[in-house]
């Protein structure tokens, strides 16, 4: 079960009044990560997940799973609570772990693309295999056009240069959020400034 629940939110899914469910725990080590504090919350009891759920519903159209790393935990209890009211879904994930069954459930997949040199992957907890996945995950969401690509902006731990590749590995019709990383400081706030410009020809940019 998920460790939090927001009732209603209009940021996490653009075009939708979302439920956003938070899954504790995460496979990496992001030093950026503005979510560790919810990643130690313990999950809600089931029942009192399903009363919860049951009074948010009829308000909104979608629901978000995101964490944390939601795939790391068992969601088809609540995958099929969330079909049975008949919302649509969308999954927030690191793209590290290959899950193209569950991934096929939900309408949206939402991914950060890292792209972390490797001197940095312990800090990270990054590895060969996330790598990998994560790449092969950014080509499948090319064929999912309501599916989006986020890229953490921070000048501590990407070059402009890392930035510059990232860039160009995507596809036009790829929808791309610039976010920047918390707490942000004024650094990240100048470096931000420049990634924009340089991600502004992409046609499906949104920032964050």
């Amino acid at each position: 079960m998920p460790s939090v629940i927001i009732n209603d939110s209009f940021i996490e899914w653009p075009g939708h009044v979302s439920c956003v469910l938070f899954w504790g725990g995460c496979n990496v080590t992001c030093p950026y990560c503005h979510n560790v504090d919810l990643n130690a919350q313990p999950p809600i009891q089931k029942q009192e997940f399903k009363e919860r759920f049951d009074r948010v519903a009829p308000y909104v159209d979608g629901v978000v799973f995101t964490g944390g790393e939601a795939l790391l935990h068992d969601m088809r209890d609540v995958i099929a609570l969330v079909d049975e009211k008949k919302l649509k879904k969308k999954i927030h994930t690191n793209g590290s772990i290959r899950a193209d069954e569950v991934l096929e459930k939900f309408d949206c997949v939402a991914m950060d693309f890292k792209c972390i040199n490797r001197k940095d992957w312990d800090a990270f907890g990054w590895s060969e295999e996330y790598q990998i996945n994560n790449r092969r995950l950014l080509e499948q969401i090319y064929f999912r056009p309501e599916s989006e690509i986020h890229v953490t902006v921070t000048h501590r731990w990407l070059c402009m240069e890392q930035y510059e590749h990232m860039l160009a590995l995507l596809k036009p019709q790829t929808r791309l959020i610039l976010q920047r990383c918390h707490p942000v400081r004024s650094e990240d706030d100048e470096v931000f400034k420049l990634v924009a410009e340089m991600a502004s020809f992409h046609p499906n940019l949104s920032i964050r």
